[in-house]
């Protein structure tokens, strides 16, 4: 697709994501997150959960780095915004996802952290 300046949408995102995530490949799913990022304003309920079954998933916990360089991630953090280091997975180990919803004030109704503002491209 991108060979020939075909760039997915949040509709192709979804279909190639259950691929990636069925088989394990973390790199493409790390990939389709940030495609998502950078071209969504907010996923689909069906998206989100498939989202939540990557993470939910045994692959998701043994994929990541375990030693970075924590210089480079806070640089790429600072010069890409939102938090976005693009450096793959850092660190291995379970995760815990919630949905939850944001308040007009900015705060997380689950773990009550404001969310940071980003550009959005």
């Amino acid at each position: 697709m991108l060979e020939h300046g075909i760039y997915p949408e949040e509709s192709e995102l979804e279909a190639l994501l259950p691929v990636s995530v069925g088989v394990g490949k973390g790199d493409k799913v790390y990939y389709m997150l940030h495609k998502l990022r950078t071209s969504v304003r907010w996923v689909s309920p069906s998206t989100a959960n498939l989202i939540m079954n990557w993470f939910h998933s045994k692959e998701a916990a043994r994929v990541g780095k375990i030693k970075w360089d924590s210089r480079l991630i806070r640089e790429a953090i600072e010069n890409g915004g939102g938090g976005w280091d693009g450096q793959g997975w850092l660190g291995k180990g379970k995760y815990y996802v919630f949905r939850t919803t944001i308040g007009a004030d900015g705060l997380c109704k689950c773990s009550g952290e404001k969310l940071a503002t980003i550009q959005i491209d």
